[in-house]
């Protein structure tokens, strides 16, 4: 087991821990511990169509946002051409890799555990979340999604996405082109909650700067997963598939 803790969770050197669950195809799951993607090959979803090649980046990251009587507390980590936003990794408390990767976060009346793992064999990434509250949350979770072959890095859109909600839990993603896949998302736990297409401003991958290559890439949001969540233990479990 690795545990990392106190100095190891500030920002400039928690980026430089990144962690990689793959699932047996070709595919797999990765980022950096405060969530942070700083390389294009970073995301939560990477799929591989046709074993252990023509791989493909769906989901990039999700943002997580607690609402409650101490105000709106957003967990995620993001760096855009303005800089670091949102600043997540001052609410992680502790990460471990045990062997599944487990972020725990800590607000005032909120302890969220975040763990993440692929399927084996299969092209599906798993998030559950742990978490105990002592006063009423509200909890949204918004996916950032892409879709692109994984070594291309085209700066802007270059599809034109869609999504069809199943129903209140449930949506699918897609675009015009033939040959991209489509990805399914669900949860019993939270109500999806549909949007007009929102395309993020473009996201920094440092890493990849830092090496002279092509790092700025925009991302579309479909919509959030809505719930609130009274005081007590709560169990939550977010599936992406391809």
């Amino acid at each position: 087991m690795i545990t990392l803790e106190g100095a190891d969770l500030r920002l400039n050197r928690a980026v430089t821990f990144e962690w990689l669950y793959a699932n047996g195809l070709g595919g797999y799951t990765s980022s950096t511990i405060v969530g942070l993607n700083t390389r294009g090959y970073h995301g939560l979803l990477v799929s591989s169509l046709s074993p252990p090649v023509d791989r493909w980046l769906t989901l990039s990251r999700l943002d997580e946002v607690l609402v409650n009587k101490e105000g709106e507390t957003n967990l995620s980590t993001q760096q855009t051409v303005d800089g670091v936003s949102h600043r997540g990794y001052r609410y992680l408390k502790r990460f471990e890799l045990n062997p599944l990767p487990q972020m725990v976060y800590k607000t005032g009346c909120v302890e969220l555990e975040k763990t993440v793992f692929m399927a084996y064999r299969r092209n599906l990434t798993v998030v559950n979340y742990e978490i105990k509250n002592s006063d009423e949350t509200i909890l949204t979770v918004t996916p950032l999604q892409t879709c692109r072959p994984l070594h291309a890095r085209p700066p802007h859109l270059d599809f034109t996405p869609e999504f069809e909600p199943i129903d209140s839990h449930s949506y699918f993603s897609f675009d015009d082109r033939p040959r991209s896949p489509w990805m399914y998302a669900y949860t019993p736990d939270a109500e999806f909650m549909p949007s007009d297409k929102r395309v993020t401003e473009p996201q920094v991958y440092r890493k990849d700067k830092a090496m002279g290559l092509a790092h700025e890439e925009e991302m579309v949001i479909p919509g959030v997963f809505h719930t609130i969540l009274d005081p007590g233990e709560h169990f939550l479990s977010f599936l992406f598939a391809v």
